[in-house]
């Protein structure tokens, strides 16, 4: 404030910085998959389940969200509170279908654009016969390769009926839901789950089968069988663009010099994939580089012409491939000058024939193919050869 330094004062004031949060996140359901159960005889408004999703951008963002039924309810015997996820009752169950899929949405109120997730969930009213079969799992999760033959083994379903023995043999097994495409077989005695028809991971990763125990007295009960489909390296890489050409330019054109950019995608489960060059030309390769993000260089000065450099993409067992046309035009002459103005070089008499004794070289080490040397006078009598293409005497 002026004063001298010994009586000077000085005051602060907080300064509070607000970061406003922007909606980059997706919503994210706890799991993909929930299951619950619930008795025929249950009241209108019985809890079912609770569903749960969480939003990273922020926990104001997640006490947003919002849940809807999308799919499986057209009878109407559930509800979903929007704000909590509670699933309820909303109509007597008795003589409904055992079993019901629910696909429910969860979605943010932003900021800005909406994003969701979806997640299903599987309910089976419970009889209130306690006689009816009863699966020792709930819910069983598997794993099977795309590569299995048909008839391999997925899983073996069981279930026990607390009837008389008679009663407890006589079980049969059945799918009841989810077997889109016929993908799948269950022996009705033994409770085998096979493959029926070949599986493609690509089309189609994850199956929730409903499958059904039934006794002698026709009384039923249901378990679900999730089934993901491991990934196998069967899809060849695609190459895009597949055929490239690239501008014409002059052959004195400033180096490095961008010719074109490919990109490799593969839809196997995460590949590693790598582009190169599909050559052994020496030219090529010397003089043009294909970097691991797809683009193509030309790093050396080369003889003007059309080139055509072959492209693949590798994940390590199949390839796919790719072309790009180069066009070089003639630049200005430039002379060329050699390193040394001359080279004296000592021989014996007896030299050997064909034997080389020096190369002789250019400045600045131009690519090979754009220039080439001869004899043009001491060689009266034809004792020396030069090679036109490397120099060598």
């Amino acid at each position: 404030d002026g004063a001298p330094l010994s009586l000077r004062r000085a005051t602060s004031v907080p300064v509070m910085i607000n970061v406003i949060n922007l909606n980059d996140n997706q919503p994210r359901f706890s799991t993909a998959v929930y299951s619950a159960s619930v008795n025929e005889s249950a009241a209108v408004n019985s809890v079912v389940a609770q569903v749960r999703c969480t939003d990273a951008d922020m926990p104001s963002a997640a006490q947003a969200a919002t849940y809807q039924i999308s799919s499986g309810n057209a009878a109407g015997l559930y509800s979903l509170n929007m704000t909590t996820g509670i699933v309820s009752v909303s109509q007597s169950l008795v003589g409904q279908p055992v079993s019901t899929i629910l696909t429910i949405v969860c979605s943010d109120l932003g900021p800005g654009q909406s994003l969701s997730a979806t997640a299903d969930l599987g309910i089976l009213i419970v009889s209130e016969n306690m006689n009816a079969p009863v699966f020792t799992q709930k819910y069983y999760n598997v794993t099977i390769s795309e590569a299995a033959v048909l008839g391999s083994q997925v899983a073996v379903v069981m279930a026990n009926d607390s009837d008389s023995a008679g009663a407890a043999t006589g079980i049969q097994y059945s799918i009841v839901q989810g077997n889109s495409g016929n993908k799948f077989l269950l022996d009705p005695s033994t409770g085998n789950l096979t493959i029926h028809s070949s599986l493609d991971r690509e089309l189609v990763q994850d199956y929730l089968l409903v499958v059904r125990a039934s006794d002698s007295q026709l009384e039923s009960s249901e378990s679900f069988v999730a089934v993901t489909v491991g990934d196998v390296n069967d899809v060849t890489p695609v190459v895009t663009p597949r055929v490239a050409i690239a501008a014409a330019f002059s052959q004195t054109v400033s180096l490095p010099h961008r010719l074109a950019r490919f990109a490799c995608s593969d839809r196997d489960l995460n590949p590693t994939l790598t582009l190169s060059f599909n050559t052994r030309n020496v030219t090529v390769l010397s003089s043009f580089n294909i970097a691991s993000n797809g683009e193509v260089t030309l790093t050396r000065t080369v003889a003007a012409g059309s080139y055509q450099l072959p492209v693949q993409c590798s994940d390590g067992l199949r390839v796919g491939t790719a072309s790009l046309s180069v066009t070089i035009n003639p630049g200005a002459l430039v002379v060329p000058q050699f390193v040394q103005s001359n080279y004296p070089i000592p021989l014996i008499e007896n030299q050997l024939v064909s034997s080389a004794f020096v190369t002789v070289s250019l400045q600045g080490s131009p690519a090979a193919g754009t220039y080439k040397f001869s004899l043009v006078s001491g060689n009266g009598g034809g004792q020396f050869d030069l090679n036109e293409r490397t120099g060598e005497l």
